[in-house]
């Protein structure tokens, strides 16, 4: 038994020969290039260059279920289903959007911008819907909600414009639905990148600043 003992104690104290050292900047633990706490190796620091985020587009269910949080009480829509509904978690280049499914995205947002312009103030979160004022108000919480992050300005301006050039041409109830149809439709919102860092060739246009004259097409092919 003391024999036992004694290889037990050795172990031990031969597992805690060490010394403990400040971390370096060019590695150790915690440093850049290793995997300790903050330090961002291969494969943990999701602002690592070399890690990618894995983006995936919502699905059916969860798209309805953002609809239901951004406007309670709206009408749920048909969508195709993706790659992650068959049990395929790290979809990034099986999510896209391809011609075939595109219009039942484009008459999701035609029907549900149709609707909140229907729904007026209250979908709105104003009191005076049809004024400047209002959308103002409703461009402060909507698109932010949306994305889940804060607007920036170039992407408010750019909605303001879609509103401002949609309400000149019909009036401000079209104009109101243009920028309802107009996030629902942006990659911002139909997908989500879950850590790392997003590369603008997962999800087309997601890093480019949305503007009146790269909305999709279903913004002016009928009125909303």
């Amino acid at each position: 038994m003391a024999k036992y003992t004694k290889t037990l104690v050795a172990l031990m104290l031969a597992g805690c020969v060490g010394a403990i050292e400040e971390p370096s900047e060019g590695g150790g633990p915690g440093g850049p290039g290793s995997g300790g706490v903050g330090g961002g190796g291969p494969g943990t620091n999701p602002a690592d260059p070399r890690l990618e985020a894995r983006v995936w587009r919502l699905t059916p269910d969860q798209y309805n279920t953002e609809v239901q949080r951004l406007f309670p009480g709206a009408p749920f829509v048909d969508l195709p289903t993706g790659s992650s509904e068959y049990g395929i978690t790290n979809i990034a280049a099986a999510a896209r959007i391809d011609l075939g499914n595109a219009s039942q995205f484009t008459e999701a947002a035609r029907q549900l911008g149709t609707w909140a312009a229907d729904q007026g103030a209250s979908a709105a979160r104003c009191s005076d819907f049809g004024t400047a004022a209002c959308i103002d108000t409703f461009l402060d919480w909507f698109p932010e909600a949306a994305y889940r992050r804060p607007l920036t300005d170039a992407e408010k301006t750019a909605l303001r414009g879609v509103y401002d050039d949609t309400a000149s041409m019909y009036d401000t109830t079209w104009g109101f639905s243009a920028v309802v149809r107009a996030v629902l439709l942006s990659p911002q919102f139909l997908y989500r990148p879950e850590i790392g860092v997003v590369n603008a060739r997962m999800v087309g246009l997601a890093t480019r600043p949305l503007s009146s004259n790269a909305l999709p097409r279903a913004l002016c092919t009928s009125m909303p």
